[in-house]
């Protein structure tokens, strides 16, 4: 798959998409098949190949979804009758946990970890743990984006100054 084409027209996700074929598609057999003879059972197979390896949920909803695209693509370019990814899906039972798979710093933890960071870091730390904001939203603050008076933070930007994981504004 060349990846140009969803550059050029900005998919947000690209690169990881670029990350995902290297990883998780192009070693794989189910690479060495060519587009035109790709079947429903190849798909099936790769799939299952892959939770093997013991991914995570969403890297393989993520790589399933990459895998339907560039199909959809071959589609649209009449190199493939039909989508052999259209309607697979990963089942819920996937997701099933019975314990946290992450945890919350509880007090004592995140006043251990302030003590740990260097002081010209500290309050950048605090502010981490007190918004929640993510890693790429917390760099891409502007002054405007913060009301001390108001002890209030809006959140616009992600990465690069693209809008929010989500696409909304929210305040914090």
């Amino acid at each position: 798959e060349d990846f140009a084409v969803r550059r050029r027209s900005q998919v947000r996700d690209w690169q990881n998409d670029e990350g995902r074929w290297e990883l998780y598609i192009a070693p794989d057999p189910i690479a060495q098949v060519s587009l035109a003879k790709l079947a429903r059972r190849d798909v099936k197979a790769w799939l299952g190949r892959m939770q093997r390896r013991g991914l995570a949920t969403q890297t393989l909803k993520n790589t399933l979804t990459l895998l339907r695209v560039v199909c959809s693509d071959a589609v649209e370019s009449e190199l493939l009758k039909a989508n052999p990814c259209a309607d697979i899906r990963i089942h819920r039972s996937q997701d099933a946990r019975t314990h946290e798979t992450w945890t919350i710093l509880d007090p004592d933890e995140q006043v251990a970890l302030l003590r740990a960071v260097p002081s010209a870091e500290r309050d950048m730390v605090a502010f981490a743990l007190s918004t929640g904001l993510r890693n790429s939203e917390l760099w891409s603050l502007r002054t405007a984006d913060i009301d001390l008076d108001a002890r209030l933070v809006t959140v616009r930007y992600s990465k690069r100054d693209r809008p929010t994981k989500g696409g909304k504004i929210r305040r914090v």
